[in-house]
């Protein structure tokens, strides 16, 4: 027990525990205990309910013995809350949680070759590991395992081949039948959504398929059994994997392994003659889906390996390992919220000078977690920012002719201006996607940032023929270059984005000028359009609020100015953002689960959001 600070208590020594501190104390002593971390905890929230995806490790698909096939593993008992369940269930109950309980997570591993896969447990729903792949031998034969799913029987070239495993009640089905005769086979494993096939004419049984789930928010497929061995040589295949995951049986091979968090079974081996005998695929390892109102979290002990995402305006965590038996998460009152975004910056103005043709501007950086992102990137990670705390929002403003565009921002996350396209005997800028170059007779275009956008095209020119400056690089594709077509240059195209509900493209690249000929059209997604000389000297401006490039000038006349970028932040419903008085935003929940802030300017680069 550890020392308390000087001071009473009422009565005989107390009991102290995590969750109770009898005695008397005054506020000295209660501040000291906390910063100590020897005051109970202060658990807050009311009980909530709880939807669950639990998929146990599927089985280890049958190894060859003598000239017998192995069968399919069967998958990992599926139970869910949320949709089906395995083995023609339907939806299970939800889990009233409790705040500051701590529960059992098990992530079930897969089961090696003609070996049960592990359970997978979440509190007080435990799917059983999927059954092995059946193995023939004289001592005895192995059959088929029961399991979350049925093991398939192995098959010989006699009638001593072991038979199918069942699967459990509304977990899974049962393993398939090998094939006993001159063409034997081993069956495929059973599936959550189907029996596994037996196995036929020398050709493996077929794993029976898993079932979709759209608890992430992604329909995914799991729990498929694993696929039976190939029997005789004249046979061209072992059975298939079923689809969720299971491993394929082997043709004179070993089987394959399901695959990894699905609970998919292992292949069955190939019989066959060879010296060394071919080995049953082992099981892929099971997984544990959690959702939860996103007004709580989840702490996880040391042991846990998750992740948390957002789905409907709810906090999914999805638990793909768990390195004991004892692991364990609880639950609490949200601190954080969660939040995804897209953020643009202001687009680069095209380029001007009193002679040839100027590079269109580059479009805004384009940062986002709901999607792509610019320059052939991926989604970024959504951000997790602290309640009633006040964090940096701008939208950036775009570039004027012959100038790059502004930065925006939202917290930690900083979208690069767009480059400012090449004056005629001037290179394209740096941006967030570069602009293009100019001609004097040729310039290059500017690069773009590295997960933002796409760099400028170059120009091209033939003193006396023609000049054709690179359009500016979009978030979705490089400017293209200039050349003796009788138009400009393309902008880039920029790049589609959802998050409001809606599919709208943004971001593209300014086109370049040409003379003599033909305007440079700007690209997708707002870029605008460049000069073409001597119909046309002036570009036009890149789309407002879209971060988009302006369109190059020629001669005397005037570039477009780059379009303005924007700011648009979706969090779960039981959340609101507050703004700082020089923001422009609305608000749309048009998408069900979340409310959706868009913001298209802000007057200071010290404006703020405050999330609660």
């Amino acid at each position: 027990m550890a020392p308390r600070p000087l001071g009473g208590y009422l009565g005989n020594t107390p009991t102290w525990t995590s969750s109770v501190r009898p005695g008397e104390w005054d506020l000295k002593q209660v501040f000291k205990l906390r910063t100590d971390n020897q005051w109970p905890a202060v658990i807050s929230g009311s009980p909530f309910t709880l939807d669950y995806l639990v998929i146990a490790g599927g089985g280890g698909g049958g190894s060859q013995w003598a000239l017998a096939a192995g069968g399919g593993g069967g998958a990992g008992g599926y139970r869910t809350s949320a949709g089906t369940s395995g083995g023609g269930g339907s939806a299970e109950s939800s889990i009233t949680i409790t705040p500051g309980t701590a529960y059992t997570v098990t992530v079930g591993a897969g089961g090696a070759a003609t070996t049960s896969g592990n359970n997978s447990i979440f509190s007080t729903i435990t799917s059983i590991g999927g059954g092995n792949g059946g193995q023939y031998s004289q001592t005895p034969a192995k059959p088929g395992g029961t399991g979350g799913s049925g093991g398939g029987g192995s098959g010989d070239n006699s009638v001593s081949g072991s038979p199918a495993g069942p699967g459990t009640a509304n977990q899974g089905y049962a393993g398939g039948a090998g094939l006993n005769s001159t063409d034997y086979s081993g069956g495929g494993g059973g599936g959550a959504a189907q029996l596994g096939s037996a196995g036929t004419n020398g050709v493996g049984g077929n794993g029976g398929p898993g079932v979709a789930s759209t608890i992430t928010g992604t329909s995914v497929t799991r729990a498929g059994g694993g696929g039976g061995g190939r029997g005789s040589n004249n046979a061209t295949n072992g059975g298939f994997g079923g689809l969720g995951g299971g491993g394929n049986g082997g043709a004179a091979a070993s089987g394959t392994a399901g695959t990894t968090n699905t609970g998919g079974g292992g292949g069955g081996a190939a019989g066959g003659g060879n010296p060394t005998p071919y080995s049953g695929g082992a099981g892929g390892s099971g997984i544990v889906i959690l959702k939860i109102p996103a007004t709580y979290q989840a702490t996880f002990s040391a042991g846990v390996t998750a992740t948390e995402t957002v789905a409907d305006g709810k906090r999914v965590y999805t638990v793909t390992a768990t390195s004991t038996t004892a692991e364990t998460v609880s639950f609490a009152q949200a601190t954080t919220i969660p939040i995804d975004y897209l953020v643009i910056a202001g687009g680069g103005g095209g380029g001007d000078a009193a002679s040839y043709a100027n590079g269109g501007g580059g479009a805004g950086g384009y940062r986002t977690s709901a999607g792509p992102s610019g320059g052939g990137a991926g989604a970024e990670t959504s951000l997790s920012l602290a309640l009633s705390t006040a964090y940096t929002v701008t939208v950036g403003a775009g570039g004027a002719a012959n100038t790059t565009g502004n930065n925006s921002v939202l917290s930690s996350i900083t979208s690069a201006g767009g480059g400012k396209g090449g004056r005629a005997a001037g290179a394209g800028e740096a941006g967030g996607s570069g602009g293009g170059g100019g001609t004097n007779p040729s310039n290059t275009g500017g690069p773009g940032t590295a997960n933002q956008g796409y760099a400028g095209g170059n120009g091209a020119g033939s003193a006396g023929v023609y000049f054709a400056a690179g359009g500016g690089g979009g978030a979705g594709a490089v400017g293209t270059m200039g050349s003796n077509s009788g138009a400009g240059a393309a902008g880039g195209a920029g790049l589609v984005s959802s998050i409001t509900g809606t599919s709208v493209t943004r971001a593209g690249g300014g086109g370049g000028a040409y003379t003599p000929g033909s305007n440079g059209p700007g690209g997708s997604g707002g870029g605008g359009t460049g000069a073409g000389y001597p119909s046309t000297q002036n570009g036009t401006a890149g789309t407002t609020n879209t971060g988009s490039g302006g369109g190059g000038g020629a001669f005397n006349g005037t570039a477009g100015a780059g379009g303005s970028g924007i700011v648009i932040i979706r969090i779960p419903a039981d959340f609101s953002a507050s703004f700082s008085g020089g923001v422009t935003s609305t608000l749309s929940t048009a998408v069900a689960g979340y409310k959706i802030y868009t913001v298209t300017a802000t007057s200071t680069t010290s404006e703020t959001v405050t999330f609660t």
